[in-house]
């Protein structure tokens, strides 16, 4: 597979497991409708091409609900028929929810096309370029592949982080100044809030300072998690007003 025919494929599983996700089949299949989009197949097929096989038995039997569906309204069938196939898509809503799930396979796939080679430099020089690919990104998933990357630097990130903890104080002490880097200073800051106890008071001190700023940017949409997950940390520790 090439990076073109994964792009044409990833762009439609992706868009049916939003979907779905968010608002279920019914609403998949009515969106789809409105767009004049019809081929369905393409779309189990695209599933199977990236190794979501559940998901696209998930998908054909939606088709078939769906089938019915139509023909059932084109009959003018009474509600109660159609409140059945109602149920029927709110299962299979929870069907696909299953794991692996369709963006995990899509980054096994997407890793494998790209061919990256095995991480190399500390632990920090591998945090830091994972948070360069994320920061280069900057939102930006109108391409699929972008948010594939995002999720995978992230992932990468957290593991990274979680075995610069278990690393000796050396490697901890580098980790912690990165929150003086504006670049870093955000994913820095919930990793060590979430760590409290592994890290030095300074840090931790440094850290809620990060995250307070976030509380109090009303224009990021980080604020409104940032003030509810130190809400909730000044309720359940004792040590809050010394940090804080």
């Amino acid at each position: 597979m090439d990076m073109n025919e994964f792009q044409m494929k990833s762009d439609l599983c992706l868009e049916y497991y939003n979907e779905v996700m968010s608002g279920g089949h019914w609403k998949y299949f009515d969106q789809k409708l409105d767009e004049g989009f019809e081929d369905y197949q393409s779309v189990v097929e695209a599933l199977r091409f990236v190794g979501a096989n559940r998901q696209a038995k998930t998908l054909a039997k939606a088709i078939k609900i769906r089938n019915t569906e139509m023909k059932l309204i084109e009959k003018n069938a009474d509600e109660d028929k159609l409140n059945k196939l109602q149920d029927e898509y709110s299962k299979l809503d929870e069907e696909l929810d299953c794991e692996p799930s369709v963006v995990q396979l899509l980054e096994i796939v997407l890793e494998k096309i790209e061919k990256k080679p095995t991480a190399t430099g500390t632990l920090i020089e591998q945090y830091i370029k994972q948070a360069e690919i994320v920061d280069s990104i900057a939102m930006d998933f109108t391409d699929s592949r972008n948010l594939l990357r995002n999720n995978r630097a992230a992932k990468k990130m957290h593991e990274i982080a979680t075995a610069i903890e278990k690393e000796n104080s050396t490697q901890k002490e580098e980790f912690e100044k990165l929150l003086n880097n504006n670049d870093f200073q955000k994913a820095v800051a919930w990793k060590i809030f979430y760590n409290m106890n592994k890290y030095s008071e300074i840090a931790q001190k440094k850290a809620l300072e990060v995250i307070k700023k976030m509380a109090a940017d009303k224009n990021s949409l980080s604020a409104f998690p940032a003030k509810m997950a130190l809400k909730e940390w000044r309720e359940k520790n004792s040590k809050a007003n010394r940090l804080l």
